[in-house]
């Protein structure tokens, strides 16, 4: 099945409470990686590595949303990423930092920028049978 990526959201989920869809999004995205150790020694043509640790971060620009999230700036807190409004299954989930950046042009919406840096693993619920 194909998909549009017409429409986002974002939950987020504070301790045991219920999820909370706490703004309406122009676009995300995410991105993952890992660390490269390099393992080359002499004499070898090429260089060669090992893989380290994965991390991911990624970002969001919202028109809308909850001003509390404000407050989470100190902790961490579960993201639900979702590509449509008719999606059963989050595309990812992670647990992650937030930062924030705010705009307000005179010609167009005031935006908020959002920053991710997560903390453990990012997962995949929709690709999960």
């Amino acid at each position: 099945m194909k998909k549009k990526g017409q429409y986002a959201k974002v939950t987020t989920k504070i301790g045991a409470g219920p999820a909370v869809q706490v703004m309406e999004l122009r676009e995300w995205s995410i991105s993952g990686s890992s660390e490269k150790i390099d393992s080359s020694v002499a004499g070898e043509v090429w260089a060669n590595h090992e893989i380290g640790r994965f991390s991911w971060e990624g970002e969001a620009t919202c028109i809308s949303g909850d001003q509390y999230w404000l407050d989470l700036l100190a902790g961490k807190v579960e993201i639900t990423f979702f590509d449509n409004a008719s999606d059963l299954k989050a595309a990812y989930v992670g647990t992650a930092s937030i930062d924030f950046e705010r705009g307000t042009p005179h010609d167009d919406l005031i935006e908020s920028t959002l920053t991710f840096t997560g903390a453990g693993a990012l997962t995949s619920p929709a690709n999960t049978p």
